[in-house]
This record gives C-alpha cells, structure tokens and sequence, in this order.
C-alpha cells in the first residue's frame, strides 16, 4: 500500500511538471509572437519614416535647384523638371547608410509655370520584409520679396533727433497723403537682424508700423519718453509691444553685379568723357528694353547740371555717385533708372528742386544697388528738403537719411548694414514693394503630406500628375 502511495504522488508530481511546462511555453509562444509582432511595426515604422525623409530630401534638393536655377540631372518637361531614381544616388552623395539598409527610391515633380511653383514628391522604400510603403508630400513655394520691410539694416537702426516719422502708403493707391488717413498707413516696418538690442536706438522717433529684431528687444533701452510705436492716431509716447517681432531672420544676398562688358560707354554718347558731371540724357520713351552704359563717376553740383533720364536706363558707375548743390538725377514720368555701383552714392539737394527729382512718384523707378562686400565700407545718403522717391538695397553699406528740414522726405524701401536717419527725416515706406520680384528666397506657403482617400498622386507621366494636382 505505501508503495501505491508514493507511485501516486510521484504521477501527480509529473503531472504538475507537465502543465507548469506547457504554460511556460504557452507564454514563451505569445511573448515570441509579440516580439515579433512588435518588430515588424517597428521596422515598418521605421521604413515609414525612412520613406517621408527621403520625400523631404527631394523636396530641400528641388529648392535647391529652383533658387540655383541649376537642373543639373533633371529632366525638363512643358511645365518644369521632374528626377527619379535611387535615393541613395540623388540625395546621399557620399553613400551614408542614411534608410537602415532599405532600398529607397525618389522621385520629384517641379511645376513653375504659376507664380507659385508646386513641388511634389515621393519617397519609398522596400523593407527587409520586401514589402514596399511609400509617402507623399506636396509642397507650394512663393518668391520673397528683398523688399518686404520698409527699414531693414543687417546691424543697426539708429534714429536721432526729433520729428523723425516712419509709416507707410501704398503707391498702387495714389500718392503719399500726409493730411488724410486715404493714403496713410501703419506698417512702416523696421528691422535689424542684430542680436545686440543696444544697435536699435529709436530714440523719439514715432514709429507708425512694427518692429523685428533678432534678438530681444529693451523697448526703454531704444525708446526715448516720447517716441511712439503703434498705429496712426495713437497718442504720443505709446509704445505698443504687440508690434514687436524677436528673433527675427530675413535673407539679404549680396548683391550681383551686371556683366557690363558689352555695354555702352557712357562716353560715346557724353563727347567724349566717361564721367558724367554736366547736362546729359539718357534712353529715350521708345526704348523696350533698359539702354545700358558703363562709366567712371557721376558728379552734378552746378545749376544745370541735371542728368535726365527719359527711358530704362541702367547704369554701372565704377567710383561711385555725388549729387550736390544744385545738381540732380531727374527721371522723366517715362524714365526708370538702375543704378549700380560699389562706392559711395551721395544724392542731396540745396532745395526741393534739386537732387533727386522722381516724376512717377514710383519708388522701383529708381533702383540703388551697392555691391561692395566690406562691411560699412561704403555710405550711402540721401538727404535734402525734396521729396525722394527711392529703393536702395546696399546691404554692406551704411545708408544715411539726413538734413531733411521740414519737408525732407523718402518714399519707398531701404536695406543696408547700418541705417540712420536724422535731422527730422520722414520715411514712408511703400507697402507695393513687397510684391516687387526680389532674390530673397523661398517661402513655404504650405505643406501637407499626401494620405487620404483621393489624395495620392499616381506619379505616372508629367501631365496625368499636374492634372492629378490640379484636382487636388
């Protein structure tokens, strides 16, 4: 009887044995199978987003071949250039094992033909299981205008002196109206891309717009008492820090100059000299395109000494620009002028007649360009009792707007290193400018990544995608 005794025992033990091992291997199963299950969303995770970077990559080399206007390996189509191929080949240079082992592939589609160029791209990737995910990203651009601030200074702002006053018109809408509001805005912008907020002294300057900086602004460190930052009809002294953008970066490339080499010298048509410093005029109402001339100095300070321009006209000065006295560049209600130079331009006048005389009363009629590459280098100054209509883009060289008296004024845009008004100078900047076509990169106007029912692209031939885009 005991042996019976133990022979039970001893089956009840291997029994329990038996079904202790089975559930650790019914647990060791599962666990084996939500590890693997849990790899493969993993590594399908990973091949999802390996799959949008390489979207993304296509998309940063298509704006990089847009703003270098450089296609190289791109093929042309009627409305643009499209790429496809191996990732690794198109976006990975130097063969970095950038997708985790996967097999990627891109391909890019650039429409230009609009104002607004549209990018479309595709990033896919076989995975390690030979399965094939794909992600798809379209993108519309804008061109940026080098002229969307009215002040806009690469280092310094400074304002001194009393009655100096910044707002903004739009010369699409007429004139400048000081004694209305028909024609008087509040966005005369000013900007510095400093990080030092001592480099933006405004002082008791009213400021009828915003301000961006790009660092913190000390509104009590660049504001006297009295100046005014906010809209027109805000009482004196108030300073509205809504208006007030920190961190602020913009996209100043130096200026290109002309390829000058087959222009005209001014002297074959000026008897003889490669100077201008007398009477001249230059292009003529007729002209389709800018009559073009290269040249030594221009130097007008006498009565009389007027270089009229009646036409397009582009000029490269090479030891740069002096208007004084009774001297003045005169641009007919037909005239335009682009003025390119890497010296010092000086343009003042001893009265309202004098100077700059701009009868369109557009500012993009008379375009100032410096490309010297020295940092404050070089000035450039406009002063005088006269009205100026004027964009300058000189950002390595100090611009001065001074000794304007009571009836000094600037209409239009102005980009420099340092920019300093002074002497109860009024500038207002002409909101049209920021819609004239400008170098100063790309904007995003939107992203949206391509996943919802009737949204993915078949990316087959270029007309089915833009027509496909078109739907969208």
């Amino acid at each position: 009887m005991r042996n019976r005794s133990f022979q039970d025992k001893s089956g009840s033990a291997m029994v329990a044995a038996i079904f202790v091992a089975v559930v650790i291997g019914l647990w060791m199963a599962v666990a084996m199978q939500s590890s693997y299950t849990e790899y493969k969303m993993s590594s399908r995770y990973l091949d999802m987003q390996n799959a949008l970077n390489i979207a993304e990559s296509g998309l940063e080399e298509a704006v990089r071949a847009f703003q270098e206007d450089d296609w190289t390996g791109w093929t042309s189509y009627s409305n643009g250039y499209y790429v496809t191929g191996d990732a690794d080949t198109l976006i990975n240079p130097e063969s970095l094992d950038l997708f985790s082992g996967s097999v990627g592939t891109l391909t890019v589609f650039i429409d230009d033909t609009a104002n607004n160029p549209v990018i479309a791209a595709e990033g896919s990737i076989v995975g390690a299981d030979g399965n094939e995910l794909s992600r798809q990203v379209l993108v519309e651009l804008s061109t940026s205008s080098l002229f969307a601030n009215g002040l806009l200074a690469r280092n310094a702002v400074v304002m001194n002196g009393n009655n100096i006053v910044v707002d903004s018109y739009d010369s699409r809408n007429g004139d400048y109206t000081p004694g209305t509001n028909s024609n008087r805005n509040s966005n005369g912008n000013v900007g510095s891309l400093s990080f030092d907020n001592s480099d933006v002294s405004l002082n008791n300057a009213d400021i009828y717009g915003f301000i961006a900086v790009g660092g913190t602004f000390d509104v009590d460190a660049s504001f006297h008492r009295n100046g005014t930052l906010g809209e027109w009809g805000d009482s004196g002294g108030t300073k509205d820090l809504t208006r007030v953008t920190e961190d602020f970066t913009a996209d100043l490339p130096p200026v290109e100059e002309p390829s000058y080499g087959s222009w005209t010298d001014v002297s074959v048509v000026n008897g003889g000299s490669s100077s201008i410093d007398g009477p001249l005029t230059l292009g003529s109402p007729t002209d389709t395109s800018p009559a073009e001339y290269v040249l030594d100095e221009i130097k007008l300070s006498g009565n009389g000494d007027d270089l009229v321009i009646d036409g397009p006209v582009t000029l490269y000065v090479r030891n740069g620009v002096s208007i004084s006295g009774k001297g003045s560049i005169q641009i007919t209600s037909n005239g335009s002028l682009e003025l390119y130079s890497d010296d010092d331009v000086s343009i003042t006048g001893n009265g309202s007649a004098y100077g700059l005389q701009n009868e369109t009363k557009k500012p993009e009629k008379f375009m100032v360009y410096n490309s010297d590459t020295t940092e404050g280098a070089t000035t450039v100054k406009v002063a005088g009792n006269g009205k100026a209509y004027v964009v300058v883009y000189a950002p390595n060289s100090d611009v001065q707007l001074s000794g304007g008296g009571s009836s000094g004024t600037v209409h239009g845009a102005i980009v420099g290193y340092d920019i300093t008004l002074s002497g109860g100078y009024e500038f207002h900047y002409d909101e049209a400018l920021a819609d004239l076509n400008g170098d100063a990169g790309l904007n995003i106007n939107y992203w949206r990544e391509l996943k919802g029912v009737g949204e993915r692209l078949t990316f087959g031939t270029p007309a089915t995608l833009n027509s496909e885009i078109g739907a969208l």
